[in-house]
């Protein structure tokens, strides 16, 4: 990992993108920009959460490991979007981990500061607070999928669910 300072526009992310004007300065000062190769980590699942990542460019696969040589696919985080680790509050250490598939460029803002924005910006809260709201609709409906479908149908759901992935990723890639 590469730390940068000035890769990161202030406008793309959807932390400035939705802060007030006023406090992107403030943005600009706390932030950090890191540079990951592809296959690298961005953080490990059980390592303590230091603050909150916003992709500026990449891809990045957030996964948990499942039983000893396995690993579970959580969701894939591209340009703009946030990076879909446990928010604030959620405890101290993560229960996932993400890897880079691809060269990625990351804006990093520090828990301490990342609260100050939520009290700041209330535009940002309220989007931070759907995106959670879609996260756990999403979560509800797979787990209710994967209680209630065959195994052809659990298959032919996690095709669609990839193939629509893919063309989200090709979208906000061009």
């Amino acid at each position: 990992m590469a730390k940068h300072k000035n890769d990161c526009d202030l406008t793309s992310c959807f932390l400035c993108r939705l802060c007030i004007k006023e406090w992107l300065p403030a943005v600009d000062a706390q932030r950090k920009n890191f540079h990951f190769k592809k296959g690298e980590l961005l953080f490990r699942e059980g390592d303590e959460v230091p603050g909150m990542y916003f992709i500026f460019s990449g891809t990045v696969k957030v996964h948990k490991q499942w039983g000893k040589e396995k690993e579970l696919i959580c969701a894939f985080c591209t340009q703009g979007r946030y990076c879909r680790a446990p928010g604030p509050g959620q405890g101290h250490h993560y229960p996932v981990s993400a890897t880079a598939l691809e060269p990625v460029t990351v804006c990093f803002i520090d828990l301490e500061f990342f609260y100050a924005t939520l009290k700041v910006n209330h535009e940002f809260l309220v989007q931070l607070m759907l995106f959670y709201a879609q996260e756990l609709k999403e979560s509800e409906r797979n787990m209710r999928n994967l209680a209630h479908m065959t195994v052809k149908g659990r298959v032919a759901n996690a095709l669609l669910q990839l193939q629509q992935k893919i063309r989200q990723i090709a979208r906000w890639a061009y």
